[in-house]
Order: structure tokens, then sequence, then C-alpha cells
């Protein structure tokens, strides 16, 4: 694929869009503003090396930056440079015309090619077994499903359910869908989660073998949700084998723990890191006046700064 050419247009504007951000406009700050939104590249160093920075004139600095970017062909990753000047920026404003320009941009220009594009899958696993207390488990995928549809980086993601869980679905779910997260939703127990049996009835899961999954798993799952109660202890073992896993420490309410779902993927849909949008997920659930804000915990595997890992 050829290197992008933008309108004259689109290059004035974009060039504006960059040369008004606080972190570029500033002399002292625009080297490490730049260097920073670079990193994602694997090409990175060679990027970083050739970045034509007077830091005499912003506007000439934004016009010089983004030519740079736009010389580079696509990277491992099927992305153009330019790419990463463009979700840079995405990430560092809120709503308005301008976000909308930048978002439009992926659909007029050959910024990613179909591979780098492809959305990551979620695989919702359900499980409410008949013996059981009934959950909401609908409601919960529903309101999951409507966060991500209005994100903005829906475009990004597909959800798919497996509800009344077996263990054994558990592995064909895995291949099929080769989820880059993976959420579980029912009931736990001291001892590990409870899914269906072949009759419906409550089958309780030895934690070692779910961890053990996830570590032949190929590719690698990034992040494990477990919206069920005493999950904790489970999402340690998960822990070595994945970048990140939420568990419950206690028992967690149906809505509290809709809440927390809800809130945490509306975060990821919008470009959050895993540790902001595990706080949105806490926060949500003391704004709704709900009990149980303490109960979610954020595990993640040493090789992973959660407040730096986004999946945009």
């Amino acid at each position: 694929m050829m290197t992008p050419t933008l309108s004259q247009d689109d290059f004035n504007r974009l060039t504006v869009i960059l040369a008004a951000r606080p972190g570029f406009a500033n002399p002292t700050g625009r080297y490490a503003y730049v260097t920073a939104m670079l990193q994602g590249s694997p090409r990175a160093a060679t990027l970083q090396a050739g970045i034509p920075l007077n830091m005499a004139n912003v506007r000439s600095d934004a016009v010089g930056l983004v030519q740079h970017l736009l010389q580079f062909g696509q990277d491992v990753r099927g992305r153009e440079a330019i790419t990463l000047l463009v979700r840079a920026l995405l990430d560092d404003m809120g709503f308005g015309a301008d976000a909308d320009f930048l978002i439009s941009l992926f659909e007029k220009y050959p910024l990613e090619s179909a591979n780098a594009g492809k959305p990551i899958p979620i695989l919702f696993l359900t499980a409410n077994p008949t013996d059981t207390a009934r959950l909401r488990l609908d409601v919960e995928y529903r309101e999951v499903d409507d966060a991500l549809l209005k994100a903005r980086y829906r475009e990004r993601f597909t959800l798919e359910i497996r509800p009344a869980l077996r263990s054994s679905d558990l592995q064909e779910s895995m291949l099929r869908y080769q989820p880059g997260i993976v959420h579980f939703s029912g009931h736990g127990a001291p001892d590990g989660l409870i899914f269906d049996n072949e009759v419906d009835k409550m089958h309780l899961v030895d934690p070692a073998a779910v961890a053990e999954l996830f570590r032949i798993v190929e590719p690698k799952v990034q992040i494990v949700v477990l919206n069920a109660c005493y999950s904790a202890a489970q999402a340690e073992q998960i822990a070595p084998h994945v970048q990140c896993v939420i568990g419950m420490t206690q028992p967690v309410g149906d809505k509290a723990a809709i809440q927390f779902a809800t809130a945490f993927y509306r975060a990821i849909g919008y470009g959050a890191s895993i540790q902001a949008a595990f706080d949105f997920g806490i926060n949500q659930i003391s704004l709704m006046g709900l009990k149980g804000a303490e109960i979610p915990t954020l595990i993640c595997n040493p090789a992973c700064d959660p407040s730096k890992t986004k999946l945009t």
C-alpha cells in the first residue's frame, strides 16, 4: 500500500490541530510530547531520530512533523506512521468538531491495513445454573454492548457471547473466537468459578485448570474480567499468563457488577488505559449510590503497566 497523501485542506487542518495542543505548543515539552506519541510503533527509534523540530515556531514544527510522518510507509502492524499522530491527538482531546475530523481521516485515507484494523474480540461468557440464584446476565450483556456501540473506538471491538457456559465449552470458545478480552459473568465461590454442567446444574471448575488454559492458548489473551463473587483467587492464578485480570474479593451485588462492567468497557472503548478503565468502573459504582466499590481488584502481570497499556 502506498503512503497516503492528504488533501491540502486536511493537511492544513491536521497541522492546526496539532499546533494547538498544549503539550505541543509548549516549546520545553514539545519533544517529549512527540516522542511519547511515537512509542507505540515498532519503528519508534527511527521515527524519533528524524523528528524535524526547531522549537522556534510551533506552526512550522507542526507542518514539519506531519510531513515527516507522511513519508514513512506501513510498519509491521500495517499502520502508517501518521496514524500514531492521529490516534495520539484523539486521546488528547474530548468531543467536538476536531475529534470528528480526526476520526474521518480513517475513512478517507488508507491509514491502516485490514489486519491492523482488525477488531479485538471480547468473549462474553455467562453461566447461571438452574440451582443458583438468578442473575441479570442479559442486562449486563446489553449494557456492555450498548456502551461499546456508543464509544469512540467502537470499530476496534467485537462482542461475542457464549451463554450457559459449560466447562466442556471453554476450550472451543477460546479457539473459535481468539479473544483479546475474556469476560466471565456468573457465580463464583472461594474454590473457583461456577459453570453449568450437562444438565444445567452448577459445576465448580478447578481454578488451576482454568489458569492453565490461559497459559496454553494462542494468541494470548490480554485482559480477563471475572465478574463473579470470590473470583479474586482465580484472578491471581490467571494473572501470570495475561496482561491484567479483574476479580472480586467478596460477594458482589448484581447491580454493582453491571455498573462496573458497563463503565469499564465504556472507558476501554474511548481509549482509556486498563488502569483508568478499572478506576472508571469503581467510580461508577459509587456514582450510582451502590455498595461494593471496594470489591473489584485489578491484578496485573509484572511486565504490564496498566496505567500505560491501552487496547486502541
